[in-house]
């Protein structure tokens, strides 16, 4: 599988130093208490991407969160199956592996898979969030305030399933031109995670 051209501000680069010595950013997260679920997910999330970029402060935001969980890890707390993309199913199956990206017939193309992404994403938001009137998809970053219990999902099966999602999408883009859709998905989910530790605090 081609990787996406290092176009944009969330593109692959080393997260240690040339010295050979972790990044700042990367000593303070507090890695206290980590299952390996978390700890998997968390180093295997962010390999070779730029420490100060969206992704990994997106990243480690979610780990945050699931700090507030205290870490649970139920069973039965997947966001709707309806709608979801078959690569999530075939993650369930598989037994959530972190180091592995769906076959591409499962994937499929990129531009099926962005579709399914969001149309589940608007899905499993809360409805008062405002959607666009050309596109029907959610409008990033917008200031209503509402309640976030529909999302309030913790474990392997909430937040994280979202971020392996956008973590397999990144894997198939090609070329920079499908990287605007990715961007903001990113952009979106990055803000409802913090809502979500506001929310969960």
């Amino acid at each position: 599988m081609s990787q996406a051209p290092n176009t944009d501000p969330n593109g692959p680069s080393s997260p240690i130093r040339s010295d050979g010595q972790q990044s700042e950013e990367e000593e303070h997260v507090d890695k206290s208490r980590w299952p390996k679920w978390i700890s998997d997910a968390y180093e295997a999330l962010i390999a070779d991407h730029e420490p100060d970029s969206l992704w990994v402060r997106t990243v480690r935001a979610w780990t945050a969160l699931e700090r507030n969980y205290d870490f649970s890890n139920p069973n039965g707390t997947v966001c709707a199956f309806v709608g979801r993309p078959f690569a999530v199913s075939w993650w369930f199956r598989n037994r959530k592996p972190v180091l592995r990206v769906p076959p591409d017939d499962i994937f499929g193309q990129v531009s099926e898979f962005s579709t399914q992404w969001w149309e589940w994403w608007s899905m499993i938001n809360p409805t008062w969030r405002e959607h666009d009137i050309a596109t029907g998809r959610l409008v990033i970053n917008e200031t209503d305030d509402g309640d976030w219990s529909m999302l309030i999902r913790p474990g392997q099966c909430g937040i994280l399933t979202i971020l392996m999602c956008l973590f397999w999408w990144r894997q198939h883009l090609t070329m920079p031109s499908q990287s605007q859709d990715w961007n903001s998905a990113l952009e979106d989910v990055s803000w409802v995670i913090e809502e979500l530790i506001q929310a969960t605090k």
